[in-house]
């Protein structure tokens, strides 16, 4: 089973469960991650260095770097102890989180579950799949206009066909550059390979 990666749009093979992005972009983004890990660290650790090194000595300033170090670390520890926010059950599934369609009335209980359950197998998620519709949930703000500014990006960088878009010419532009080619190159490139089979069977 193959599906399109929710980042790069590109097809990718399904093997055990159904996920979001293609192995390339995870990888990616979990670098993206430590990268901003890294940042937030030094970044702290420079302020805290910054308060303590002109109050101590300076003989002392290789202990103050490796105390700084110890409290980063025990810092990061220490918020580990607390129960972490995990997200709800069913949160990120086509049946929605369980609670808030609760009721102590069992009518009303059971029109909830009638709609829930109408709502989660609408034809509509066989195009949207949950993993994609709930991925970045509490990670980026408005993930879906997030989604359609990286879209943009991208189809404003296919600039390589210049000033022969809609051409066939701008076509092989594209091809040249190693990239998609835009839907007016397409376009051209479709009424191209029709001209041609037209003359091949004309002669």
């Amino acid at each position: 089973m193959t599906k399109r990666c929710l980042w790069c749009r590109e097809e990718f093979e399904i093997k055990r469960k159904r996920v979001a992005l293609c192995p390339e972009c995870r990888i990616e983004r979990k670098r993206e991650y430590d990268r901003q890990y890294q940042e937030e660290r030094e970044r702290d650790r420079q302020v805290l260095l910054n308060r303590i090194l002109d109050k101590v000595p300076a003989e002392l300033h290789s202990r103050a770097y490796e105390l700084v170090d110890e409290y980063l670390d025990l810092r990061e520890k220490g918020f580990e102890q607390f129960a972490p926010v995990q997200p709800m059950p069913g949160q990120k599934t086509a049946y929605g989180p369980d609670e808030g369609r609760s009721s102590f009335f069992a009518d009303l209980r059971i029109d909830l579950d009638r709609l829930c359950q109408e709502a989660a197998t609408h034809p509509w998620w066989d195009e949207h799949p949950p993993e994609d519709v709930f991925f970045g949930l509490h990670e980026i703000e408005d993930f879906p206009g997030y989604l359609a500014e990286l879209e943009a990006k991208r189809r404003e960088a296919q600039r390589a066909c210049g000033d022969a878009k809609g051409e066939h010419k701008g076509y092989m532009r594209h091809v040249r550059a190693g990239e998609s080619a835009c839907e007016e190159c397409l376009q051209a490139k479709a009424a191209y390979v029709r001209e041609q089979y037209l003359k091949s069977v004309t002669r």
